[in-house]
Formats: C-alpha cells, sequence, structure tokens
C-alpha cells in the first residue's frame, strides 16, 4: 500500500459537536443570503483595491450629506460596508478551514480507495489464500459492496464487474 498520509478517527461524538459548532455559526450569522449565478456575476466585486475608494465615497457622503438626494441611505451604505469588513475574517478562516476539510477528506477517500483497489489485486494473485468462501460468495461481497452508494464519485458498474472478475478468476484459478 502507497504512504498513508492521513490517520485519523473522528469520533461521533466528534463529529455532533463539530455540527453543533457549525449550527451555533450558522445561528450568529442568520441574516447570510445565498447569491446564485447569473445574479452573483453580475454584483460589482469590493476586494483590498477598491476598499479605500468606498471608505473614501463614505467619508465624503457623511461630510456632504447635502448633496446626495433624500432617497440615498447612507446609514444602510455605512452598515454595508462594516457588515463587509467584519464578515472578512471570518471568511478567510471558514475558507481556510473548507479547503483542510476537503483537502482531508480527499486524502482520506484516496486513500480508502486505493486500499480497495489493492484488495482486489491481492485477492487476484493471492487467491489461494483465501480458505472459505467460494468464487460466487467472493464476487458477491465485492460487487455489492460497490453498489452500497450511487454516487457520481464512486466507480461504475462496469468497472467493478471487470474487478471483481479478476479477483475472483485468480481465487477460482488458485482452487483448480
Amino acid at each position: 500500500m502507497q504512504d498513508n498520509r492521513v490517520s485519523a478517527v473522528l469520533s461521533d461524538a466528534d463529529q455532533q459537536d463539530v455540527i453543533h459548532a457549525i449550527a451555533t455559526i450558522r445561528q450568529k450569522l442568520s441574516f447570510l443570503i445565498g447569491v446564485q449565478g447569473t445574479e452573483r456575476r453580475s454584483l460589482v466585486k469590493l476586494g483590498d483595491y477598491h476598499r479605500a475608494f468606498v471608505r473614501k465615497a463614505l467619508d465624503t457622503a457623511q461630510q456632504y450629506r447635502a448633496m446626495l438626494p433624500q432617497t440615498f441611505d447612507l446609514p444602510e451604505m455605512q452598515r454595508d460596508l462594516e457588515l463587509f469588513e467584519t464578515l472578512q475574517p471570518i471568511l478567510f478562516a471558514i475558507t481556510q478551514l473548507h479547503e483542510l476539510i476537503d483537502s482531508t477528506s480527499a486524502l482520506a477517500g484516496s486513500e480508502a480507495y486505493a486500499a480497495a483497489l489493492e484488495v482486489c489485486r491481492y485477492t487476484q494473485h493471492s487467491g489461494r489464500n483465501i480458505k472459505s468462501g467460494s468464487k460466487a460468495t467472493i464476487e458477491a461481497e465485492l460487487f455489492s459492496a460497490s453498489h452500497a452508494r450511487q454516487d457520481p464519485d464512486c466507480p461504475s458498474s462496469g468497472h467493478w464487474r471487470k474487478l471483481v472478475a479478476i479477483a475472483v478468476r485468480g481465487v477460482g484459478k488458485s482452487r483448480q
């Protein structure tokens, strides 16, 4: 088996604690709004380069309030800028955490899948060491495991059938 970079256990209690902490974050940030697709692409983006411009425009609007139309909501502009600036460190921390969780999950999944493929190879080459179970039993166990979860990331049934056939062929040959 290749180098195992992740070897950890997350207990059910710890998983529930993390989910509870996320629920608490969602509760504290209950005002969050999902913006998707075309609407998101059409938003003007405020990044570091334009932050000083927005801050200066706010200062100017506060100094020269009389120049603005009565309908201009200056307090809302100030709240929006303050919210943007307050959310930035949270966004940064959650983005880092998301990337770590995503990478670790991908790595753990890759290692588990590589190990499963190794099981198939060992079964093919060392089938004679399997004392119990017939060719049909081994094929049924491997094939049913491959269909335990239908997911676009899971191998196709055709791919698994080939792996199972190879593994079973190895077992069958060793018994002859």
